[in-house]
């Protein structure tokens, strides 16, 4: 048993000594590290060793420090915007909302006798009680039912339509419910009109009749119209983002189209989704705040609620409208921007119908000129160029950069490539798998010589 444990710790110290033959200091020495031959390599003055040593030891610090910086950087996804100019054979024409200044047709409230209920439900300071008072002479009403019947007709107010040079009319035009009434769209999702030439000819032309004697209230104290231009997706906020165009003019409109894309997360907070639209999720945010207080939202929100009545919404709905914009309710909203957003650019001019126009179009409707001054608006919305603006956000640091920059790094403070620190890791991958391989060899061979002897003592 002694003689067999000698010849283990021999074979052990073999092992061991066996080592040597993969030569540390020549591979040390080869290998593409600068300056680390002047440590190793025998002959070479201690004084040199240190230098070197010293100056490896600080290379090496340096390059930790640098790889670390740029793994750093890589995890703030850092991005970049970058701005270019596209020209395409055909655009997509935008959708047009078209909203009458007034809503609420005159007559139709003497119809049913709620003109001063109506005219005191939206004036800056309602006399609630009155109002109270009248719907209760009035239990018949119900102004949610014939809100329809009482807003402005559009097939009245569309008096020529064209888009391209091709006669429209009524029948395509969309209604819409917003908070500035009813309103109507042209190019909606299911129509999807392009544009293959610019200017005013192969635009959107139309000519409305405001209809200024059926005029109740307006919302923004002119006769006219008020004018958004959208995706074919989002929600029309007229009041927030439409301009206004008032009668007795020609208004030129000329729009050039801003393509955005964004990135989702982990790089920015943008929804992918292909229908989510912004401002749909802020209108639902708005609703929600509504419904918390008053249990209804007003009839223009698609939300899944009961649908105010008048008195309701001036009592509580527009108010808490107003507190909503006040108190910046919108910051506590969970709503991202789109991922990919379509926003159009406009410049508008405007000029006043000539004489002769004035007599035409007189004698082509029947009016007086008096009265084509007052109620006929003239709109021309046309591309002024089919070049589009594309505002893209990209990674300003992919993973291809940081590992060219870390490679870098090996090269300014070593001298070397990553391929050489993964030549370190297989050469000491392969040194350890020897001497496991030799290790478990002694301890199976010591096993075996073992037993023999356990046998014949017994």
């Amino acid at each position: 048993m002694d003689s067999q444990r000698t010849n283990g710790e021999n074979n052990f110290g073999t092992d061991r000594s066996a080592i040597s033959f993969l030569d540390w200091k020549n591979f040390f020495s080869e290998i593409s590290i600068e300056g680390i031959r002047y440590v190793i390599k025998p002959g070479v003055h201690i004084s040199r060793r240190i230098f070197w040593f010293i100056l490896i030891i600080l290379s090496f610090g340096f390059l930790l420090f640098q790889i670390q910086s740029r793994f750093a950087y890589y995890k703030s996804r850092p991005t970049r915007v970058d701005i270019s100019f596209i020209r395409n054979e055909t655009l997509r024409f935008p959708t047009i909302t078209i909203c009458n200044s007034n809503y609420i047709n005159l007559t139709r409230t003497k119809e049913f006798g709620i003109t001063d209920i109506v005219r005191e439900l939206n004036s800056e300071n309602p006399n609630f009680s009155f109002v109270e008072k009248a719907f209760k002479e009035n239990p018949n009403v119900n102004l949610n039912e014939i809100h329809d019947y009482l807003s402005m007709d559009v097939a009245r107010q569309i008096i020529t339509c064209s888009f391209s040079g091709k006669p429209c009319s009524a029948s395509d035009f969309t209604i819409v419910q917003t908070s500035a009434g009813k309103c109507f769209q042209f190019n909606t999702k299911t129509q999807g009109y392009m544009v293959n030439e610019p200017g005013l000819k192969f635009g959107f032309n139309i000519k409305l009749y405001a209809d200024e004697k059926n005029y109740l209230f307006t919302s923004w104290n002119s006769v006219g119209y008020r004018i958004l231009l959208h995706d074919e997706l989002a929600k029309p906020d007229v009041d927030v983002f439409g301009f206004i165009i008032g009668v007795g003019a020609l208004t030129s409109v000329s729009i050039k189209l801003n393509k955005f894309i964004r990135l989702p997360q982990p790089y920015g907070e943008c929804n992918d989704s292909k229908n989510y639209r912004y401002d749909a999720c802020i209108e639902q945010c708005k609703a929600k705040f509504i419904v918390k207080s008053c249990k209804c939202v007003p009839l223009w929100y698609s939300a899944e609620s009961t649908v105010c009545d008048p008195l309701r919404v001036s009592v509580c709905a527009l108010p808490k409208m107003q507190e909503y914009y006040l108190t910046n309710q919108q910051s506590k909203c969970s709503c991202k921007s789109q991922c990919h957003d379509l926003n159009y650019d406009y410049s508008l001019s405007s000029s006043r119908f000539s004489k002769i126009d004035k007599n035409i179009m007189a004698t082509s409707t029947g009016m007086t000129v008096k009265e084509v001054e007052d109620n006929i608006v003239s709109l021309n919305i046309h591309f002024s160029s089919l070049e589009y603006q594309k505002i893209e956000i990209k990674k300003a640091y992919p993973i291809l950069a940081l590992f060219s920059d870390i490679g870098g790094a090996f090269g300014l403070f070593l001298g070397s490539t990553i391929i050489t620190f993964i030549e370190i890791a297989d050469w000491l991958l392969l040194n350890t798998m020897i001497i496991c391989k030799r290790y478990y060899s002694r301890q199976k061979a010591n096993i075996l010589k073992v037993k023999p002897s356990d046998n014949a003592d017994s």
